[in-house]
C-alpha cells in the first residue's frame, strides 16, 4: 500500500510542474516575456511602420539596425534584433531567437503559408496575440559569418538562411531580461484551479490510505 501510494507524488509533482511551465507571458503595455529565451518581444512585430518610422517596416540591414538601435519603447531602450543563436540553414531551425518562437512557442510548421501568432498566457489564461506579425523575411541580429555582404534572417516559410543585406526585410525589436516585470518570479506561476484540485484530492486518497493501514 505504501509502495503504490509513493508513486503518485512524482505523478503530482510532473502534474504541477507541467501546468507552470508557459513560454510566453503578456506584460502589458506592448511587451511579451518569452521565459524560455529570457527576452522581452515587443507585441508588435511590426512597430517600425506602426510607429510611422518607416512606411511598409521594409528595410535593408542596415536600416533595421539603426532603428533598432534607437529605439525607445516605455521606459526601455538597448533593443536588439532576434538572435541567430547557433542556426544552420535550414527548416525547423529552433536555435535563433525567432526560430524558438515560431516553432516551438507558437506551434507554426514549414511553409504553411501563415504566420501563427496566438499564444495561450497561462498567467491570464487568456489567449494572447502578437500584433502585426508580416509574412516574408526577418532580419537577424548577427551579419553571415561566410559572407560580409549577407545576414543571417528568418522567412515566415519557416526557413532559416542568409540573405544580402541589401535586401528588404522587416525588424522585430526583442529585449534582454523581463524588462517589464523585473521583480515577477516567473516560477511561482499561479496553478489552474483544475491542477490544484485535482492534486488536492490525490494528497487526500493518499493520507487516507495511510491511516487505514496504521
Amino acid at each position: 500500500m505504501f509502495t503504490n501510494s509513493s508513486k503518485l507524488v512524482p505523478f503530482l509533482a510532473l502534474l504541477i510542474s507541467t501546468s507552470t511551465n508557459a513560454a510566453l507571458f503578456d506584460r502589458g503595455s506592448g511587451f511579451i516575456y518569452d521565459n524560455t529565451l529570457d527576452i522581452t518581444w515587443l507585441q508588435d512585430a511590426n512597430y517600425a511602420s506602426t510607429s510611422a518610422y518607416d512606411g511598409d517596416g521594409k528595410m535593408t540591414k542596415a536600416e533595421a539596425q539603426t532603428w533598432v538601435n534607437n529605439l525607445s519603447f516605455g521606459d526601455a531602450s538597448e533593443w536588439r534584433l532576434p538572435s541567430a543563436g547557433e542556426a544552420t540553414p535550414g527548416f525547423n531551425q529552433t536555435s535563433s531567437e525567432i526560430g524558438s518562437l515560431f516553432y516551438d512557442s507558437l506551434g507554426n510548421v514549414s511553409n504553411s503559408g501563415q504566420f501563427l501568432n496566438t499564444f495561450q498566457d497561462n498567467n491570464l489564461n487568456i489567449p494572447q496575440s502578437f500584433l502585426n506579425t508580416e509574412l516574408g523575411l526577418y532580419w537577424l541580429d548577427e551579419d553571415y559569418d561566410l559572407a560580409a555582404t549577407r545576414s543571417w534572417a528568418m522567412w515566415t516559410s519557416g526557413y532559416t538562411g542568409n540573405q544580402v543585406v541589401s535586401a528588404y526585410g522587416y525588424a522585430w525589436a526583442v529585449h534582454d531580461g523581463d524588462i517589464a516585470n523585473n521583480n515577477a518570479d516567473i516560477n511561482n506561476v499561479p496553478i489552474p484551479a483544475s491542477a490544484f484540485l485535482f492534486g488536492s484530492a490525490l494528497l487526500g486518497l493518499m493520507v487516507t490510505r495511510r491511516q487505514a493501514i496504521q
